[in-house]
């Protein structure tokens, strides 16, 4: 099992990982991954004979997005959720866009 923490402060317990999709029994929406994907950590809190198949490694993130969250169809009771680094590309674009935005809040 692991705990995933988020920038945000939000912290997932319980946390398992097959391949790159990570399952909780908590419900979640994609609104709790807001403003946490810059820094994500993930550190394993147990050993658990399913992790075999682990394509993530414990440690920390930067510069996230966010795959999916949805409730998991072949798993009852569980959400999954996946993310993967943003490209050189979407980093240059938010940063275009945070400038536009503060242009605009600036000439109002």
């Amino acid at each position: 099992m692991y705990r995933v923490t988020l920038g945000n402060g939000k912290i997932l317990e319980g946390v398992s990982i097959e391949g790159v999709t990570l399952f909780t029994q908590e419900k979640i929406k994609r609104e709790d991954f807001e403003y946490g994907l810059h820094d994500v950590k993930i550190t394993k809190t147990s050993n658990d004979e399913s992790d075999i198949d682990v394509e993530i490694a414990e440690g920390t993130y930067q510069n996230m997005k966010l795959i999916t969250c949805c409730e998991c169809r072949y798993k009852p009771g569980y959400m999954m959720f996946q993310f993967a680094p943003m490209s050189e590309q979407e980093k240059r674009e938010l940063k275009v866009d945070s400038r536009l935005d503060y242009l605009e809040m600036m000439t109002e």
